[in-house]
């Protein structure tokens, strides 16, 4: 049941330039949407479990290693200001744009909730998906972007990533 209506509820946002396709398995079902932004492309992954919605959308970065502590400290804040959604990291260090829609006592997202959420993904990646991919490449801005934290608010981060150190 809960299948049918998100197709449906996508196919109600295609009008606002959303397109998507349902992608068949034998695990969770699952859908992958995109549109396009003033900018750029962005692709959206949806999958549908016993408690949400689940929706990422990849923030491709090309990461240089001396800029990790930057970037980190800047997703942290971003997440600290934004709603409804939050950049998450797997265990490669791929940046998400993710978020959660709750399924209601019927057991589905309410078309209200998906719009939302779908609306604040595209609107944050449209937002913060450049300057992300700069700090992320870019040693000397993620030098000055450091340098220029307030020192009183800085607490020791240890950054726990899928790559050992040696």
């Amino acid at each position: 049941m809960a299948e049918h209506l998100i197709t449906r509820y996508l196919r109600m946002l295609e009008p606002e330039g959303w397109t998507y396709q349902e992608v068949p398995g034998s695990g969770p079902p699952w859908w992958k949407a995109g549109c396009r932004t003033r900018r750029s492309k962005i692709e959206v992954f949806l999958c549908l479990n016993d408690d949400c919605l689940a929706v990422q959308a990849p923030v491709p970065v090309s990461l240089a290693g001396p800029c990790q502590r930057a970037l980190w400290c800047y997703l942290l804040r971003l997440n600290n200001e934004i709603r409804l959604a939050k950049f998450t990291l797997d265990s490669a260090d791929q940046i998400y744009l993710s978020a959660e829609v709750p399924l209601s006592a019927a057991n589905h997202p309410s078309f209200g909730d998906l719009k939302a959420v779908l609306t604040a993904v595209r609107t944050y990646f449209e937002q913060f998906h450049r300057e992300i991919g700069l700090l992320a490449a870019n040693r000397t801005l993620a030098e000055v972007w450091l340098s220029l934290l307030p020192q009183a608010e800085e607490l020791p981060i240890e950054i726990l990533s899928g790559h050992e150190n040696n």
